[in-house]
């Protein structure tokens, strides 16, 4: 007897929005868009890349919103549908004041991207993390949103707080009453003073892995899934993510 297999549903796959590219194109520091050498479009996000021996930025180019491109891929692999989400660094970098409104921008935007293709794709959002009350608005209006499943959440604020920060307490409160997932994803890396001179691949390799350890710890430890335990919290392992084991 043969069974139909299950469709597939990619969970982790990045966009940058065009708002977000135009943005990134304006700024005069980190985290922007350049021309190199060669006249490509190079994005530096990474902390000290822009810097002599940095890792140099990442190739920008349209496959990186171009969707049609992104569904002729995941009909090859059988991938059904995908959650889309903003690439990092999301909009840490901002003050409150810039970063609600960039929020509702781009999720509108995410959310009216999804609408052309008739269920292959839905979205995590964006959220404006330096104000937890700011946060905690932006989650119920995701909610009213049809293509939007979720939020993807760096590891800090803006301020260099983690995520057991209490200031982010009426955004995990939010998550939890609207049914909301929070995807949690690397940025900033941990102990990048010892991969200097290879590019991306150490940062990503060893940097990202213990950031996503040490930030989930943090939101275990300080008792977040305690208080809200019908909260659900998804996180990028990349790769070789470790997490200790707690006592009960």
């Amino acid at each position: 007897m043969s069974h139909k297999p299950a469709p597939v549903v990619d969970v982790h796959t990045h966009v940058y929005l065009p708002r977000y590219v135009e943005l990134m194109r304006e700024r005069t520091s980190l985290p922007k868009i350049v021309k190199d050498n060669q006249g490509q479009d190079k994005l530096l996000i990474l902390p000290d890349e822009d810097l002599d021996g940095g890792a140099g930025g990442r190739p920008v180019h349209s496959e990186y919103w171009n969707l049609d491109k992104k569904l002729e891929w995941m009909r090859a692999n059988n991938i059904h549908s995908s959650v889309l989400s903003l690439a990092n660094p999301w909009l840490d970098f901002m003050d409150v004041s810039e970063a609600a409104p960039y929020a509702k921008a781009l999720n509108d935007d995410m959310d009216d991207l999804c609408s052309k293709y008739g269920g292959n794709f839905y979205g995590f959002g964006v959220l404006p993390v330096t104000d937890g009350a700011a946060a905690a608005a932006e989650i119920q209006r995701l909610k009213t949103k049809t293509w939007m499943r979720g939020a993807i959440l760096g590891t800090r604020t803006v301020d260099g707080q983690g995520l057991d920060s209490p200031q982010l307490e009426p955004l995990w409160q939010a998550a939890e009453e609207n049914d909301m997932t929070i995807f949690i994803h690397p940025h900033y890396g941990v102990g990048n003073e010892h991969y200097n001179n290879y590019g991306h691949a150490l940062i990503l390799a060893l940097g990202f892995p213990f950031e996503t350890s040490t930030a989930v710890s943090k939101i275990v430890l300080s008792g977040v899934l305690e208080r809200h335990p019908r909260k659900i919290v998804d996180c990028s392992l990349w790769r070789n993510a470790s997490f200790p084991r707690w006592p009960n």
